[in-house]
């Protein structure tokens, strides 16, 4: 099998197979009250109980060279709303966060601390917009 047909099948398998290229890499960690950390795996139900506050950590590190998004430009939804302090109705309420920093070259890192507040599950949308691929992924919250 010649080289180009090799590569079409991988990439068609990488398509087909639900695999996602994005332009950057997530992580994401979680602190609960105790200082006990756990990662979050984007899609994966994470158990959080009702009137507990936690430290969400996001790193992102850029997998390509000169990114014209800036890190601030990340949107972070609650209930299909921007996650920002003072909107209390939401199921995850935001106490405060702490804006980017870029703790090594491309890679940027903010923390927000919240408050689960009703109980169910609930999803955390996170996009990036860009012309190189972009980034949007969920994690799932279950209050109780």
């Amino acid at each position: 099998m010649d080289r180009k047909k090799r590569i079409l099948i991988f990439l068609g398998l990488l398509i087909f197979g639900g695999v996602r290229l994005f332009a950057c890499e997530f992580t994401y960690t979680l602190t609960d009250p105790s200082g006990k950390q756990s990662r979050i795996i984007p899609g994966s139900t994470v158990p959080l109980i009702a009137g507990t506050t936690y430290t969400l950590t996001v790193v992102y590190k850029e997998d390509h060279n000169n990114c014209k998004v800036p890190a601030e430009d990340t949107l972070f939804l609650v209930e299909e709303e921007r996650w920002r302090e003072n909107k209390d109705y939401l199921s995850l309420r935001l106490i405060s966060s702490t804006g980017w920093s870029v703790p090594a070259r491309r890679t940027h890192s903010t923390s927000f601390t919240f408050t689960a507040g009703k109980t169910g599950l609930w999803e955390m949308d996170i996009i990036r917009e860009c012309n190189r691929g972009g980034y949007k992924e969920k994690l799932l919250f279950s209050v109780s």
